[in-house]
């Protein structure tokens, strides 16, 4: 590498993603692919293709990092079978979306990453992957992804009222996503609404719709509905979820504290996962990441034919976890059990295999990792600590009976010496290569602010 372009490099490392975007124009068009030529050596363990230096360097551009004694939402690493066309669509359809610089392709998978300016000096991560994948028949992602966009496809051709395949989505208040645009060039976007067991319809209106090549959606609700300020087509299609929704207490009841009944403090304020086992997720949100039961209008467990959820919510920034299985609109072909059933039989955190559904993963920034470390300790649940570093450290963590995984960051970790990118790397051979791949994302050095 050239002495300019490693000294280009090294100024973007060391500078916070605001930074990075002044640097690109704040466009759709990346940087010119630098600071790394493909994966070299140094950038090919499995801890970097999905993760990036999430931290910030004291002092750099004024940029402080927000720590609290709970954790705090980051964003998410999803599986796509293509990245790139995946992040432009959210540029494209996204005014607050940045294309973060591109840093070379690697053999072992691709990846780009876009990063969503919330305001108030907040920012949500998506870094996309597609992976050298180790897994065959249905497991594969390039068959199962596919299958579950046309599964969505199908839902628009008003063939169901909906899929238990939406319920892995962020939820906002409100944000930029230009939903006209979006409708009138063709993308499955529509309106949801819950039937209430006593005959009503709730009066939150939801539009949702799926980021392409992934598994991933998105639920923004509609406040304005039916007002002149909505920009939602008059012509956008309607789903009417019939679900068991009580539309008052579910499993919260009396017993929720009162301070977890108040909305979140910013407009992206939860994060929903499908869940073949909502009641050990919850256990899990509480036991190891220190989250208060939610207020859910849902119950757990739940009779056939009904959706059955657990909520969590952190008492300080309110931000909540939704635990959901909408059984009655799970595929025949691929149910919730089954394919969690199928994801969890290669998943093996103890001897360290990361496999390729561990790619959709949630992120959240703590102080300090041991206190995690010692919760899953109790609690008898394998993980993951590595050493990713520019001193920071990841932790990652499967939820019990569910395909849902954790990725913990910190720049502390006292109670457990984490495992080197390196070493993790020269240990994976006997697992087919797989730290590859986690390597390349991990090692995305881009500071986040």
């Amino acid at each position: 590498m050239g002495g300019s372009r490693l000294a280009s490099c090294l100024a973007l490392l060391a500078s916070p993603v605001s930074h990075a975007f002044e640097l690109s124009g704040l466009t759709s068009t990346p940087l010119e692919p630098a600071c790394v030529d493909g994966c070299e050596a140094t950038d090919r363990s499995p801890v970097s293709l999905m993760q990036l230096n999430l931290g910030i360097h004291p002092g750099s551009h004024g940029a402080t990092l927000e720590v609290s004694d709970e954790p705090l939402p980051a964003g998410r690493t999803i599986l796509s079978t293509n990245p790139r066309a995946t992040a432009e669509w959210m540029v494209t359809y996204y005014g607050n979306a940045y294309l973060l610089p591109s840093f070379g392709e690697c053999a072992e998978a691709e990846r780009a990453a876009v990063v969503l300016d919330l305001g108030f000096n907040k920012t949500q991560l998506m870094v996309f992957v597609k992976p050298k994948t180790s897994l065959g028949g249905d497991l594969d992602p390039n068959v199962m992804i596919p299958r579950v966009e046309q599964v969505v496809v199908e839902l628009f051709e008003h063939e169901a009222n909906y899929t238990s395949w939406f319920d892995n989505h962020d939820g906002f208040r409100a944000n930029s996503f230009e939903l006209s645009k979006a409708f009138e060039d063709g993308y499955n976007v529509g309106i949801f609404e819950h039937a209430l067991a006593n005959g009503e319809v709730t009066r939150q209106e939801y539009i949702m719709f799926f980021f392409p090549y992934t598994m991933y959606g998105i639920q923004n609700v509609n406040s304005v509905a039916g007002s002149s300020r909505s920009d939602a087509p008059v012509d956008l299609p309607r789903f009417m979820l019939q679900d068991c929704r009580d539309g008052g207490f579910g499993l919260g009841g009396e017993g929720v504290a009162p301070s977890l009944l108040q909305k979140a403090h910013s407009q992206y304020w939860k994060a929903t996962f499908m869940a073949n086992n909502p009641g050990t997720a919850l256990d899990f949100a509480i036991k190891v990441l220190g989250a208060g039961m939610g207020d859910s209008p849902y119950e757990w467990p739940v009779e056939e034919g009904c959706t059955g959820a657990t909520w969590a919510q952190f008492e300080t920034s309110r931000f909540q976890l939704h635990f959901v299985n909408s059984n009655q609109y799970q595929p025949h072909k691929d149910t919730i059990k089954d394919f969690t059933n199928r994801v969890l039989s290669v998943r093996d955190l103890k001897a360290g295999n990361f496999d390729d559904y561990m790619y959709n993963s949630f992120i959240m920034r703590v102080r300090s990792l041991d206190t995690y470390v010692k919760r899953l300790q109790a609690e008898s649940i394998d993980y993951m600590l590595l050493n990713v570093g520019k001193g920071e450290y990841a932790l990652f963590a499967s939820i019990p009976d569910n395909d849902i995984t954790f990725q913990l960051r910190s720049f502390h970790v006292t109670v457990e010496d984490p495992t080197p990118l390196e070493i993790a790397h020269s240990n994976s051979v006997s697992i087919g290569g797989r730290f590859d791949s986690l390597r390349a994302t991990l090692h995305w050095n881009v500071i986040l602010g």
